[in-house]
């Protein structure tokens, strides 16, 4: 009896210390599944409001937590694949897919969005790779792959393919007009009527062409870009704008202008607001604003419009139509810094220096240490501290912004 009394006091006293790694660990477990879940929705949150850079920080944070289990790195790596797809970061992106593939639950999701990535680049051989594996999983991945033999030149495969998709499934209308462009193809080839020049899906070697300042034979590219039917008017838009960041020589603008009736047909306001810019950037104000009005007939609540607008009316000095249009953009989208750096400007503008502050500070908020749209925050605080006269703010300010 006394055995058992003395076995009792020594579990009442030491139960806590026998016992407590335990429940601390169970603890431990339990809040870095709390912060996982914090993280990992807040990312999403960030993306679905087109804020890709807040997305990876909270990515970033959650892939640190210690003892993730393979599904919750597999969840980060596809969510960190989405933002840096919305970033244009295609090589970090496919770094992220091919992680995610790590677990059974992300393989297929991981996979079509590769070939998305890759089939944009027109590098149609890693996707149809990429379409292969599809299959296994769904059939109709087998018109994908039609489509990509047809699309290199693989005739004899494509319409083997076909022909056995046919067989299986019965015509239909989708199936029969692949087999009426087969057709249409095998008989380009055989008169060597086939045109050579720009693949509409070689995206990568018209920006190396920019870069190299090859700029002649990036205007022959970018007229096959603007002019071809499969390519979405965003990227057509991206070529524009990527051609208007090279500052090219006025014979080179020439050139472009000859090209401007062409995109002006697209009748797409991406496009406009791609002209608006290259004109703006020229200090051409009346084009710019000519391009920003089309663009807002076509898309009036789009957010690069109005913040186009807002450019345009503050070059002109109508600062009060210029913030009215960078307000209408912070409504319709208030978690982008583009946004908030527009209403900031407009303020400073207007002589309204505290509001100006206090947009400048919220929209740091929604940005990323490094990217280009703090830096450019960090640049705008400086210039209003200046105007405020508190130099010593404002040279912290443009420190800030170098780092």
């Amino acid at each position: 009896m006394k055995l058992k009394a003395t076995i009792a006091l020594f579990l009442l006293f030491m139960g806590p210390a026998l016992f407590g790694q335990k429940d601390s660990t169970q603890l431990q477990a339990s809040a870095n599944i709390q912060r996982f879940m914090t993280l990992y929705f807040e990312s999403i949150k960030h993306r679905a409001m087109e804020n890709p850079e807040l997305a990876l920080k909270a990515l970033g944070a959650a892939e640190r937590i210690q003892d993730l289990t393979l599904e919750q790195k597999s969840a980060v790596a596809y969510e960190q694949g989405k933002s840096y797809s919305l970033l244009q970061d295609y090589d970090r992106a496919i770094i992220a897919y091919e992680l995610a593939q790590q677990h059974p639950d992300y393989n297929i999701a991981a996979l079509t969005n590769l070939y998305d990535i890759y089939h944009k680049q027109g590098a149609y051989q890693k996707s149809l790779l990429i379409v292969k594996a599809l299959t296994r999983f769904d059939q109709d991945y087998y018109v994908d792959l039609v489509k990509l033999h047809i699309e290199i030149g693989d005739l004899d495969r494509a319409e083997v393919i076909l022909d056995s998709i046919t067989d299986a499934w019965r015509s239909s209308l989708e199936l029969q007009s692949m087999n009426l462009e087969l057709q249409k193809r095998r008989s380009e080839s055989q008169n060597n009527t086939t045109a050579i020049g720009f693949d509409p899906m070689d995206y990568r070697r018209y920006n190396e062409l920019l870069q190299n300042q090859d700029i002649d034979q990036a205007l022959v590219l970018l007229e096959a870009i603007i002019m071809a039917s499969d390519l979405e008017t965003k990227v057509k838009a991206q070529a524009i704008e990527a051609f208007a960041a090279q500052s090219p020589d006025k014979q080179y603008r020439e050139a472009f202008t000859r090209l401007i009736p062409q995109i002006e047909a697209l009748e797409n306001a991406s496009t406009e607001v791609a002209l608006g810019r290259y004109f703006l950037d020229l200090l051409d104000i009346e084009k710019a604003q000519k391009h920003g009005n089309n663009a807002l007939k076509l898309e009036p609540n789009n957010k690069d419009v109005m913040l186009l607008m807002a450019n345009v009316d503050y070059a002109r000095g109508a600062y009060s139509s210029g913030l009215q249009h960078a307000e209408m953009s912070l409504a319709l989208y208030p978690a982008d810094p583009w946004s908030y750096l527009m209403v900031a400007r407009g303020y400073r503008y207007s002589g309204m220096l505290d509001l100006a502050e206090m947009q400048i500070m919220s929209g740091l908020e929604f940005t990323l240490a490094g990217s280009n749209q703090y830096r450019l925050l960090c640049l705008e605080a400086a210039s209003l501290y200046t105007d405020l006269g508190r130099e010593k703010d404002a040279e912290l300010w443009f420190d800030k912004a170098g780092q």
